[in-house]
This record gives C-alpha cells, sequence and structure tokens, in this order.
C-alpha cells in the first residue's frame, strides 16, 4: 500500500514550503482539497490554471504524487447533486472542471463526500443522482479520471452513506469512470467493519481513505480498528493508494502531526501481524 496525505492536514493556501517536508517523513503522495489548496475563483470561473501548475510543479519537485481530489464540495454550499435544474447544471460543470484539474495535476481519484437529499424519497433520490452521473461520467471519461462517493457517517449525509448502497449504483451504472472507495472512519461509524464490504471490492477498489471520526489524528479517538482494517486490505490484496485524511491539531504543528501519524501508519499498516505493535499519539 502507498502512503499518501490529505492536504487538510496542512494550513489553507499556503502550504507548498511544507510539501518536502512530508516527503522526508516517507509519504508518497499528495490528497488535494480544491477549496482548502486553490483561491475560491467566482461563481462558474475555474481555478487559475498557472496556481493549479505551480502546486503541481512544487510537489513534483518535493518528490510527491497528487494522486486525485477530495472534499469535490466542500464549503460550496450553492451546488448539489439534488438542487434543481440549474444548480444541478452548476454542480456538473463544477466537477467537470475539478476532474480536469485532477489530470492535470497527475491524479486520478475524485471523491465526492456530504451528500443530502433531505426529504426526497429514497427512490426519487437513487433516481436524481443516477440520472446526474449519468450526464456527468461521459464528461469525465476522457480524463482517465474516476468518481468515487465516499461512504458516510449518519453525520456526513443521508444519500447512499452504506457500502452495500455504494456498491449497488456503481453496478447499476457500470461506468469506468464511476470507482469504490472505503473511508475507514465512516465504515466504523456505520458497523461495517467485516470482511464482506472490502470482499465485494477485491480487483474494484480505487482508494482508500485512512481517517478518523472528526478528522483527528490517525489513532487518537480509539474508534476504528486499523489493524482490522489492514487485515482486509490485505486479504483482498490491494495494494494502491491509502490517503490520510487528518485536520490540524492544536498543539501541534503540521509537521509534528504528520510525523506522528507516519510513524502510526507504518506501525500498522506496514507491520507483519505476528511483530504488529501498537501506537501511540
Amino acid at each position: 500500500m502507498r502512503l499518501a496525505f490529505s492536504n487538510l492536514t496542512l494550513p489553507a493556501f499556503d502550504h507548498l514550503h511544507f510539501l518536502p517536508d512530508l516527503a522526508a517523513f516517507g509519504v508518497q503522495g499528495i490528497e488535494i482539497a480544491p477549496d482548502h489548496t486553490f483561491r475560491r475563483p467566482h461563481f462558474g470561473k475555474d481555478f487559475c490554471a498557472r496556481e493549479v501548475a505551480t502546486y503541481g510543479q512544487t510537489a513534483r519537485l518535493a518528490g510527491l504524487q497528487v494522486v486525485g481530489l477530495h472534499a469535490l464540495l466542500g464549503g460550496r454550499p450553492e451546488l448539489d447533486i439534488f438542487g434543481d435544474a440549474d444548480i444541478r447544471h452548476h454542480t456538473i460543470s463544477h466537477l467537470v472542471h475539478l476532474s480536469e484539474v485532477c489530470r492535470d495535476l497527475g491524479g486520478r481519484t475524485l471523491i465526492l463526500d456530504s451528500r443530502w437529499a433531505r426529504d426526497m424519497t429514497r427512490k426519487d433520490a437513487f433516481w436524481q443522482c443516477r440520472a446526474f452521473l449519468e450526464k456527468l461520467l461521459p464528461r469525465i471519461e476522457g480524463h482517465g479520471t474516476v468518481l468515487c462517493l465516499a461512504p458516510l457517517a449518519p453525520e456526513q449525509g443521508d444519500f447512499c452513506r452504506l457500502a452495500p448502497e455504494l456498491f449497488m449504483l456503481a453496478n447499476a451504472l457500470d461506468h469506468q469512470s464511476l470507482g469504490l472507495h472505503v473511508a475507514t472512519a465512516a465504515f466504523a461509524a456505520n458497523g461495517e467493519t467485516g470482511h464482506k464490504n472490502f470482499a465485494a471490492r477485491r480487483g474494484r477498489l480505487d482508494h482508500v481513505h485512512i481517517d478518523e471520526p472528526g478528522l483527528v489524528a490517525l489513532g487518537a479517538s480509539g474508534k476504528v480498528d486499523h489493524a482490522d482494517v489492514r487485515r482486509h486490505l490485505s486479504a483482498i490484496s490491494y495494494t494502491g493508494w491509502c490517503s490520510v485524511v487528518q485536520r490540524l491539531r492544536s498543539g501541534l504543528s503540521p509537521t509534528d502531526l504528520v510525523f506522528r501519524s507516519v510513524r502510526g501508519f507504518k506501525a500498522i499498516y506496514r507491520q507483519d501481524f505476528r511483530n504488529r505493535r501498537t501506537f501511540h499519539v
């Protein structure tokens, strides 16, 4: 498994100077939260191409690969897959732009999280989501990117939260640009820590988020059994990217936080189970 970090671990908009430190700690990739990284354009406008190119070049020079984008609609309440026709149009246009950004940075995965269908019936929400994706996916397939709907804890959304629902949706659309994703915090919150949801993704799993409830430091919540997650991923022979997703923690510098979580990741996810160690944050 290859180790990446979400740049939510780093200060918003001003963290390029931290990227060499990540590589020095053994991090191989960076996952980008767009509205935490690039200055927000006016409604309907694209991110600055020069700013995107500068970020990509700096990451490469630091020895980091951009693996993809996540938190795609973070901080954008005006965009919604369940809004009216005009809102859905703007949302699709923005996601297509983010797919282009991801491609230009050399990334592949686009992780779409928080989804609220609110008072829509489950059936209507599925049909509207399907229609939305049927318009979106053909527009990104030429980019070589893969959109994954993230599993969600109950407080993060009310549509397609659970692993079986996401698997069913991916099978129903059967499109090369719609993938499958695992997030450890959501799986733990939903009690989906058994092997069946990992086994169903064997050979089809595109990306993994190693995270904790509240995006605290790796291992800090005590609610995610990372050793168990490691066993499931090993059993399905997953060798792709695992992104640690966490936010800055009071009293720790970004580099201290990254260092502690890298140490924790290596202690659990890269140790032989006969010699497994615990870790502390």
